[in-house]
């Protein structure tokens, strides 16, 4: 389990990122619907993703940085494992 990063990211209210500008650094992001399968970087600004890639660009942007070498990156996985009868 060491090798897996959970960031949860509440896309449609935006949560506690709002404001907040991140990256997550060297991470394996894993994309199908994009057609990424790679070691690279996503950076997050006011809770949507901005930017997948290596850049430089960002250079003296204040943003919390999360070093994710050897995690895996990915949009979203799904825990298929319920119970839909009732009481549930």
């Amino acid at each position: 389990m060491e090798d897996l990063m959970m960031i949860s990211l509440n896309i449609t209210t935006k949560g506690i990122f709002k404001n907040m500008k991140l990256l997550i650094k060297n991470g394996h992001v894993i994309d199908p619907a994009n057609g990424i399968d790679e070691v690279t970087d996503v950076y997050i600004n006011n809770g949507e993703i901005a930017e997948i890639g290596k850049n430089d660009d960002l250079a003296g942007v204040e943003m919390q940085i999360i070093d994710a070498d050897g995690k895996i990156v990915a949009p979203g996985l799904v825990d298929m494992h319920v119970h839909l009868r009732e009481p549930g």
